[in-house]
């Protein structure tokens, strides 16, 4: 019988190390993705106020001087500045939806299964410690380990 509780010792300790292993590894995850998220937030919030700024540097760049009265050449330039905030738009467009995709993983049934894992852990150590509590009295009453 000792022998037994022993082994199931053995394998209880074995699977707490897994599922600590894994809790971790899953509370890791979700530690970057609350991290992503926020970059992703502060990102949003960056860029934008970057495409207000480059908007405006390009319509006081694109703006002709009172000496120019050129047309054509200030044409031109709007031509460029809205090609080159074009350009900015669709990068920052692309950026924010493959954030928005690393985000979309996060669903409910992830944060779901990393509570199982911490409820499986707890459950496996209260477990263990039963086993260690049980092994130790068998000691005690001089039941032979082997």
């Amino acid at each position: 019988a000792l022998r037994e509780a022993r082994e199931e010792l053995l394998h209880k300790g074995g699977q707490v190390v897994e599922l600590g292993t894994q809790l971790q590894e899953a509370l890791a995850a979700a530690d970057e993705a609350t991290r992503r998220a926020e970059v992703l937030s502060a990102d949003g919030g960056r860029m934008a106020a970057e495409l207000e700024a480059a908007q405006q540097r390009a319509l006081h760049a694109a703006q002709p001087s009172l000496e120019e009265g050129r047309g054509g050449e200030y044409a031109n330039r709007l031509e460029a500045a809205l090609a080159q905030l074009h350009t900015e738009h669709e990068a920052l467009r692309a950026e924010r939806n493959a954030l928005a995709e690393e985000l979309a993983a996060l669903t409910p049934e992830f944060f779901d299964e990393v509570e199982d894992l911490k409820y499986n852990y707890a459950q496996a150590q209260a477990e263990l410690e039963r086993l260690e509590v049980a092994r130790g009295a068998a000691a005690a009453s001089g039941v032979d380990e082997h």
